[in-house]
């Protein structure tokens, strides 16, 4: 698909002590970018609103993802991985 992730610092610590894999969150941004693009695949993903208008949530289980994508250049920022009463702080 040739698009560039970068992952914050603070996303990579919460996947390496909670065990969650790179691969895991990289099949969830694919299954992502299908969605945004009109493909039927199910996945929970949310445009936020507010202070967070310009990412998008995709929920997994009682995980969230908050995720910025730039189409233009082909660009993905993951910003925070965290449990839902975190995420947002």
């Amino acid at each position: 698909m040739n698009w560039q992730i970068d992952f914050s610092k603070e996303s990579l610590k919460f996947m390496e002590v909670n065990n969650i894999g790179e691969d895991n969150i990289i099949a969830c941004v694919i299954k992502a970018i299908k969605r945004l693009k009109g493909e039927s695949v199910n996945i929970d993903i949310k445009k936020m609103k507010g202070e967070w208008r310009d990412f998008y949530r995709i929920r997994l289980g009682k995980t969230r993802v908050l995720i910025s994508f730039d189409f233009d250049h082909k660009q993905i920022y993951i910003d925070r991985i965290d449990f839902r009463g975190n995420v947002y702080k």
